[in-house]
């Protein structure tokens, strides 16, 4: 919805939608920032200011859209002050540095300063492995086990501690036997 429109505004067509009795989800797409307090007392659910950017644009619907979608499993983070969704089934691999993780999936990287044992205890998913102090990784995107680390089907090559190598091979090889005869 346009906040600058000719007859009722923006602000006073959300506030009686809002006061409705089916509320909708309400995004603003303005060129000004003027009315930002007022849209965030409404409740509004975004603000994209124009020119639109793809990644404006990305940034709201996934935040909203993912959780109407109830099958998808989700990792639900805050970046960047923003609640994030993230599918489980796209994230490839994550890694902590410092005090931050950093959630790599095939669209874009995600930080967060959930700690990465949290994060593996959230997931609770067996498809995940810790195959360095600092890095859980996606077996189902795992193209080859090498001496020192696992290469990934995005050229990603992670770490691997040599002591935990061969379990590292049993597990993933476990996972492949099950994904394959589940298929």
């Amino acid at each position: 919805m346009g906040i600058l429109m000719p007859g009722t505004d923006g602000i006073e067509a959300a506030r009686q939608l809002k006061d409705g009795p089916n509320p909708p989800i309400i995004i603003f797409t303005t060129k000004s920032t003027e009315h930002c307090l007022a849209s965030y007392n409404l409740g509004v659910e975004g603000y994209i200011l124009k020119p639109i950017r793809e990644e404006d644009f990305e940034k709201v619907f996934t935040r909203l859209l993912l959780p109407i979608f109830p099958s998808t499993h989700t990792l639900n983070v805050y970046s960047n002050r923003l609640l994030y969704h993230i599918p489980v089934s796209e994230i490839f691999y994550i890694e902590s540095i410092g005090r931050k993780c950093m959630i790599h999936t095939s669209r874009k990287t995600y930080e967060t300063n959930m700690a990465l044992n949290h994060i593996e205890s959230t997931l609770n998913d067996n498809s995940f492995i810790r195959c360095y102090r600092s890095y859980l990784v996606n077996m189902n995107y795992i193209q080859d086990i090498l001496d020192t680390e696992i290469q990934l089907t995005n050229d990603d090559c992670i770490p691997l501690t040599l002591r935990k190598r061969s379990q590292i091979v049993k597990l993933f090889n476990k996972f492949l036997i099950s994904h394959s005869a589940s298929e």
